[in-house]
């Protein structure tokens, strides 16, 4: 329901871009961007698991790029994909990586950003595995 909502949202403003590749009788794979400024989000790329030997997914993703450099009112746009993704990396010659700088103020920030890597590995230990089983990305 959250993201109907937002596609809908996102489309009445002109900021969503849907794709498809579709064979003989239904889409095979598909992929959801959203437009903000002039810039532009790769937010989910899916396929049909009985076509992956075609790799449905990186020919959808070599369109997205043509589509993406065919619209001259977009300087950029983020994969939004993992750091070392070997189909992201292997398509998109020019990422560059965003980091964050945590830079405490107080002694209380110093403090909780010392705790900051224990509690991401807890949470991460917590949820499992990434990628869980169906998952596709």
């Amino acid at each position: 329901a959250f993201f109907r909502q937002a596609a809908a949202g996102l489309h009445a403003a002109g900021a969503l871009r849907l794709h498809w590749l579709k064979g003989r009788d239904r889409a095979i794979a598909s992929k959801c961007n959203f437009v903000a400024g002039e810039g532009s989000y790769a937010f989910k790329i899916g396929f049909v698991e009985e076509y992956a030997r075609f790799s449905p997914g990186v020919q959808l993703e070599v369109d997205n790029i043509r589509r993406f450099h065919a619209e001259p009112e977009l300087a950029w746009m983020d994969s939004c994909a993992d750091p070392d993704h070997p189909m992201i990396d292997h398509l998109w010659k020019d990422r560059r990586s965003i980091h964050s700088w945590w830079i405490p103020l107080n002694r209380w920030g110093a403090t909780s950003m010392a705790f900051y890597p224990w509690a991401a590995s807890m949470r991460k230990g917590l949820r499992g595995p990434a990628g869980g089983k169906g998952e596709k990305s």
